[in-house]
């Protein structure tokens, strides 16, 4: 979301790490590659959390069995977000006469628009 300077991360359980140090007891194949892998995503995770604040953004994460589960929770929260952000750390509308103008997303025969 653009203007109010938000990101928004829709991250799966295995790959990023949900309950960690119980799931990775259960590893069995590829154990050492998995950990180290799932690791690595976690710490990209929180240095690219930390870079988009040093930006002005703020990141949200959503599990994405949160998102299955309880979509209008998910929204309810960017919602709050965004009637929080104060005026100056919204971008600003206004364009250059020379700015690329916005691709607008149309999704796929069957599939749901997210946020």
């Amino acid at each position: 979301m653009l203007k109010y300077r938000i990101a928004i991360f829709l991250d799966g359980e295995f790959w990023h790490g949900y309950h960690w140090s119980e799931r990775k007891e259960r590893l069995k194949a590829n154990r050492e590659y998995w950990i180290e892998k799932i690791e690595e995503n976690k710490v990209r995770d929180a240095r690219s959390d930390q870079k988009l604040t040093e930006l002005g953004w703020t990141p949200i994460h959503f599990w994405e069995k949160e998102v299955k589960k309880d979509l209008q929770s998910c929204l309810r929260t960017i919602d709050s977000i965004v009637m929080n952000t104060p005026p100056e750390n919204r971008r600003s509308d206004r364009r250059s006469p020379t700015a690329r103008p916005q691709k607008s997303y149309t999704p796929a025969v069957g599939q749901t628009p997210c946020v």
